[in-house]
């Protein structure tokens, strides 16, 4: 087992998880840390770090800025692209702007939300510098990685490239299961706009009905997609079918035979934890198996509340991490890592698994069109492979229906998911 030995006057839980996530998570190494500069120098394990501001000969140095020892919510670490090395010493503080990233620093004492509460990608350091579309922290591991064997002359086991297809079901379905007069209404609505694709619809297959095409499709590229299905009575922006209703529980029961199903939690639950609370129990409840990951419905993603609600109610796993309006690494990272609870300046067990794409994105918010969606999506995949980080991405069931401005875009999530097979 390769060893780090790291050198630092630093004592902070917040270095410890930045360790934490480059050796053991990342790079499955172990590290000692030690403030001990003659144990440092006298240390047989092959690799040495110094974190400090002396300079030590024949050990890789990390600048050290102080971030740690001085921390505070408004103080933004200088990041750099590109992790490089002068005279050994790297041109930026590495664990500090990785830090700054994954905590989700910067989130909590911006005011720039949008009308839904969620912070504005606009907002973010990684947006201001253009390298949303860069999984940075990956980056800089990598290189990391490949100036230790340089210096070291050693060889690292590098991560292997890995992807999580996931699906949100936030409608069952578009016409079946509704109320008649529900149904009569919006017929009638149809009719009277003329819009005849709607109609035949209606006659025909229920256009959100695509469970099973999408499970085949996901299966000839190797994928068992993860199902987050919206579990709530309806309300202003949560219209799925209710829990309650015999076409969502045969629909839920059916998927959770084969496929993992977790919950949605819906839009009202982000400010409420006996409704989310609910929520996890009523879906557990129909498909007899425990609930532990979830992704928030319309991403709300509220720091530390959100957080601190899920881990409250037994969640252990959350797929929230990215942009509604964007594509790209909202933490700066492709791959799972505990968050950090910086109020109480502590390592929570909530892992958080970040995405970096999804369906409506590239439709509603950046307007694409499918050929023009293919082309965005293939170099921020092939810069996932380079370094070995993780692509998740998020499709919806009713993301193929024509009528509602989607023809052509199951031919887009056929080449996703064959662009993105490890």
């Amino acid at each position: 087992m390769i060893v780090a030995h790291i050198l630092t006057d630093v004592v902070s839980s917040k270095l410890d998880y930045v360790l934490d996530f480059i050796f053991v998570h990342t790079l499955g190494l172990e590290y000692i840390v030690t403030t001990d500069i003659t144990a440092f120098s006298a240390s047989p394990h092959k690799i040495k770090i110094n974190y400090t501001t002396e300079e030590l000969e024949g050990v890789l140095s990390i600048q050290n800025s102080a971030y740690f020892t001085a921390f505070d919510y408004e103080t933004i670490p200088e990041i750099e692209s590109v992790l490089e090395f002068k005279n050994g010493t790297t041109n930026f503080d590495l664990y500090a702007g990785i830090f700054f990233l994954l905590a989700r620093v910067e989130e909590y004492s911006s005011p720039d939300v949008d009308e839904h509460g969620r912070y504005l990608s606009s907002a973010g350091q990684l947006a201001i510098k253009g390298w949303l579309e860069l999984p940075v922290v990956d980056i800089w591991i990598h290189q990391l990685v490949t100036q230790l064997e340089l210096l070291f002359a050693l060889s690292i086991k590098r991560p292997e490239y890995s992807a999580t297809s996931t699906i949100d079901v936030d409608h069952i379905y578009a016409y079946k299961g509704k109320p008649a007069w529900q149904s009569f209404a919006t017929f009638t609505r149809d009719i009277l706009t003329l819009q005849g694709e709607k109609i035949k619809a209606r006659l025909g297959q229920d256009p959100f009905d695509k469970y099973q095409e999408m499970i085949e499709v996901n299966a000839q590229y190797g994928f068992n997609p993860i199902f987050f299905v919206l579990t709530s009575a309806k309300a202003k922006y949560d219209r799925s079918l209710p829990p309650d209703n015999p076409h969502f529980i045969r629909v839920i029961k059916q998927l959770s035979k084969h496929h993992q199903v977790t919950i949605h939690p819906s839009y009202a639950s982000n400010d409420n934890q006996g409704q989310l609370e609910k929520e996890v129990h009523t879906l557990a409840s129909i498909i007899e198996k425990p609930i532990y990951q979830s992704r928030q419905h319309y991403l709300r993603l509220s720091l530390p509340h959100t957080y601190r609600r899920l881990i409250t109610c037994g969640l252990s796993e959350d797929h929230t991490m990215g942009y509604a309006d964007t594509i790209g690494f909202r933490a700066g990272t492709s791959r799972p890592f505990f968050w950090y609870d910086l109020e109480k300046d502590v390592r929570t067990t909530l892992k958080v698994i970040p995405f970096c794409l999804m369906d409506v994105t590239l439709r509603k918010y950046k307007k694409l069109q499918p050929s023009e969606a293919i082309e965005q999506l293939k170099p921020v995949i092939q810069q996932l492979k380079k370094v070995g980080g993780h692509c998740s991405f998020i499709w919806h069931n009713s993301s193929f229906y024509a009528a509602e401005g989607w023809a052509g875009w199951d031919k887009v999530y056929s080449q996703l998911l064959q662009i993105a097979r490890p």
